[in-house]
């Protein structure tokens, strides 16, 4: 089947393990239907440790998908420890 990625007006990222909201600050989740979670500019805050973190995708506002990862980071680069790498939505 082709796939149609979905773009989503906006997200929000939350590390519940800290209860702190991520802004990647980034153009990375720049609306092509696919978006990054974590990304290396985290390492410094984060290095050493392992989070929960709650990806939310809206779109007109009202709250389509919401998905919860595991993520961490070494000394150097973030890595992916749980949670789907492709959600499809029906």
């Amino acid at each position: 089947s082709e796939e149609n990625p979905v773009v989503l007006d906006s997200i929000a990222l939350r590390d519940i393990t800290n209860n702190r909201e991520i802004d990647l600050n980034s153009t990375e989740n720049a609306g092509n239907g696919f978006y990054s979670i974590f990304n290396d500019n985290l390492v410094p805050e984060y290095k050493n440790e392992e989070i929960n973190l709650l990806f939310k995708g809206f779109k007109e506002e009202n709250l389509i998908l919401e998905q919860e990862y595991k993520v961490g980071a070494d000394c150097c680069h973030i890595y992916h420890v749980s949670g789907p790498l492709k959600i499809q939505l029906d």
